[in-house]
């Protein structure tokens, strides 16, 4: 069964292990790489979701085991931005779309969001179907980012709250 988690201590060495990856950090913008355990140990430490921080992190969990992260960003009152990634030996297995499912439902039901938008590297064409799969539609080409010493385009895609309830009837 997948869960989506708070962050655990007990997580932390396949945290190393799935943000160690370079096909999984090739795109996300912050987490540094290569990734160690005092990586891991700064976050834990700084981790909290509380009503006062504007990121909401969780863990993915199937099964009792760590195989990825996804939170969201409030930028404004009007949204948030979610992110996701996933173990690469995880991937195809719907996992990704199953926790983002659960992410909106908190956004738009616990914090009564508007919106919810995803920026993605031009080329990270899972996460796009992912986006696509729970509802996102794409909005525009937005900035351009660096991540491993390569420059990408960015793709801004969004859902709006009256969208995902549509989407669920």
């Amino acid at each position: 069964m997948l869960i989506i988690s708070e962050f655990k201590e007990e997580f932390k060495e396949d945290m190393v292990r799935v943000l160690n990856n370079r096909e999984t950090a090739k795109w996300l913008l912050s987490p540094p790489f290569p990734y160690s355990e005092k990586d891991a140990d700064d976050f834990l430490r700084g981790y909290k979701n509380d009503k006062n921080s504007l990121n909401r992190n969780f863990a993915i969990v199937k099964d009792g085991k760590f195989i990825g992260g996804i939170g969201l960003k409030l930028k404004s009152v009007d949204y948030a931005e979610v992110g996701f990634y996933i173990d690469e030996l995880q991937r195809n297995k719907g996992y990704c779309s199953e926790a983002l499912i659960k992410i909106l439902e908190y956004g738009f039901e616990k914090l009564n969001l508007p919106a919810i938008k995803a920026e993605v590297f031009e080329g990270n064409s899972a996460s796009e179907r992912v986006l696509s799969k729970c509802g996102f539609r794409y909005e525009k080409e937005s900035e351009q980012a660096v991540r491993l010493g390569v420059t990408y385009n960015t793709k801004l895609f969004k859902i709006e709250k009256a969208e995902f309830n549509r989407q669920e009837d």
